[in-house]
């Protein structure tokens, strides 16, 4: 189990996922491993040609904010809406516990990367220091959607074990891309317009 003391930076890797275990987590990290490879073979080979290719990668946590697109499919829209439209209620919510971002900060952050030179090379993580449990986002949620049918309590299994919380130090966006994070709360206080009449 991780040290609930450890700080994560950029420097760390997910080493734990594989192809029987958290396959979708496991191909971000083999992808992006792929793109540093690539770019540092193609730095060997443009040397000479005087040729630049520069690589930038933003790694951010769980999204939240408003979709552009009408798919509900994802994993954090699917989250939200199980929450708002009470499939959670009885069960309550899942274990885990997860880094929240705005989907605008994740894309300021990647204009950013093109436009800052000091971004150069580096790998940024885009997230909130702190980390959520599903009900502690589904009591954000309750700020602004009080009559909807959100749960109120963990579920059994979330309940019996406490989740690992990690805390990441995400102060190079800050410093280096100069974004400035919105809070999940205006992450999640997306406007009833937003939403689904009851």
């Amino acid at each position: 189990p991780a040290d609930p003391r450890k700080i994560f930076t950029e420097k760390d890797w997910n080493l734990e996922s594989h192809l029987g275990q958290n396959p979708h987590r496991y191909s971000k990290r083999v992808a992006e491993q792929a793109a540093w490879h690539f770019v540092e073979q193609y730095r060997s080979l443009s040397r000479k040609s005087g040729t630049v290719l520069e690589l930038v990668v933003i790694n951010p946590s769980f999204l939240l904010g408003p979709p552009l697109a009408n798919r509900t499919d994802d994993t954090s829209l699917t989250l939200v809406k199980d929450m708002l439209e009470g499939r959670l209620l009885t069960n309550g919510t899942g274990p885990g516990c997860v880094g929240v971002v705005d989907v605008r900060d994740v894309a300021q952050a990647h204009v950013a990367a093109l436009e800052v030179p000091e971004a150069a090379g580096r790998r940024f993580i885009v997230s909130s220091t702190r980390a959520y449990t599903q009900l502690q986002l589904a009591e954000i949620l309750a700020e602004e959607f009080s009559e909807w049918p959100l749960p109120t309590r963990a579920s059994s299994a979330a309940a019996s074990e406490p989740p690992f919380c990690p805390t990441v130090d995400a102060s190079p966006s800050r410093t280096v891309l100069g974004l400035r994070q919105r809070s999940v709360r205006k992450s999640l206080q997306i406007g009833r317009a937003s939403g689904r009449e009851r």
